[in-house]
């Protein structure tokens, strides 16, 4: 065993690099439950392939994205076992796939994607000392007292720092106002992003400086708190620290009626996905969103991952497509590199990926790792760009 020094002390183990290494992936692509349909009547059957097919649709993009990121490793020498596993949504299905021993001898595990599922892959994989990856959002629970948990989809919690420190970095001496409704989810966000403010407040030894942080319970029937206190001889930043869309659809219609004021207006990666809000409005009020992920379309990698990937696929790339191929490049990168106890090395292996960054934390001790993703995107020539 030969150990060098690196960042931290952290120490490279040079027996954990192979000649070939064994990936496994567990994604629910619920074939057995395809099968079975089957022996239905023809419609039946027929509307039970369609719905089992749209599940199925997410962990076939990502298997996808992930298997062309692979070949590609393989091209350029990486001797790689690639193994999948269909999960479907069934703890027995995956407990037999474990008791099977298939798994064993894997140097890496991708999925499952149902966080029961997870849990019991997990376990199996700290048992074993397995590096295994959660490469969707589930809860944070999966990286307690597991440090071979390394969770890519980066948490609301992260985001909602991210969006303090933006606020302390960028926003500090502007007219800034949080609008958020008096809700139990809303107010506990907002608990996390004042803390944030508060912290990086003190890292810089400045308590005085900042203007204050004036907050406004949503009251769509007196927009008076809100209208006291704009300027109109200068910018209007309203940070709205919600998911709610019945409130952000009406802040933002309210707003864009106020046609005095100049308006800058914060938000979450949630809004992305609400389909009522007017596009204008975006554009108008100069929305910004704290986002843990982004695809920069015109970006030359971008270009060529898509020609690939219709060249292969014949159909282009969805989100979970990026996911698939970011999540393989990462990570066996670092198995190519670094061999199989590569976690050690994922605070420093910093990487841009198509549609996310790789800049992991350790959560605890003998906890795993998260990802600290985030992204401020905002609404130009009807399109989100990247602002930092």
């Amino acid at each position: 065993k030969m150990a060098v020094q690196a960042i931290e002390d952290v120490e490279f183990d040079s027996s954990a690099v192979k000649r070939s290494y064994k990936v496994s992936v567990l994604l629910p692509f619920y074939l057995n439950l395809m099968d079975s349909s089957n022996g239905l009547g023809y419609r039946q059957s027929q509307e039970m392939s369609k719905d089992l097919f749209n599940k199925a649709q997410y962990a076939i993009d990502f298997y996808q994205g992930f298997k062309l990121a692979a070949q590609e490793k393989a091209d350029k020498g990486l001797n790689l076992e690639l193994q999948v596993f269909d999960t479907g949504k069934d703890s027995s299905t995956v407990m037999e796939i474990i008791n099977s021993n298939e798994l064993d001898g894997s140097d890496l595990l991708v999925g499952p994607l149902f966080l029961s599922n997870f849990l019991q892959v997990a376990d199996y994989a700290k048992r074993n000392k397995i590096n295994i990856v959660s490469p969707v959002k589930l809860s944070n629970k999966v990286l307690l007292g597991n440090s071979y948990v390394s969770k890519v989809a980066t948490s609301e919690p992260i985001q909602t720092r991210f969006l303090g420190q933006y606020i302390y970095d960028s926003l500090r001496f502007s007219n800034l106002i949080v609008v958020y409704p008096d809700k139990f989810q809303d107010r506990k966000r907002m608990e996390v992003l004042k803390k944030q403010i508060k912290t990086a407040a003190e890292v810089n030894q400045d308590t005085t400086r900042m203007s204050p942080l004036r907050e406004v319970f949503w009251n769509p029937k007196d927009l008076y708190g809100i209208k006291s206190k704009l300027k109109e001889d200068e910018l209007n930043v309203i940070v709205a620290p919600s998911s709610d869309q019945s409130f952000v659809t009406r802040l933002l219609t309210s707003l864009n009626m106020m046609g005095d004021f100049k308006f800058k207006v914060v938000g979450l990666e949630a809004w992305q996905n609400f389909e009522n809000i007017e596009i204008d409005y975006l554009h108008n009020l100069n929305v910004h969103l704290i986002t843990s992920e982004f695809i920069d379309a015109d970006h030359p990698y971008n270009v060529e991952f898509v020609s690939k990937f219709n060249h292969t696929y014949e159909t282009m790339p969805s989100e979970f497509a990026y996911l698939g191929y970011d999540v393989a490049s990462y990570y066996l990168k670092l198995l190519q590199v670094s061999g199989t106890n590569f976690e050690m090395m994922l605070p420093t292996e910093k990487m841009q990926g198509l549609s996310r960054k790789f800049y992991f934390v350790k959560t605890g001790i003998e906890s795993g790792f998260e990802n600290h993703s985030s992204y401020i995107l905002r609404y130009q020539d009807y399109k989100l760009v990247k602002v930092q």
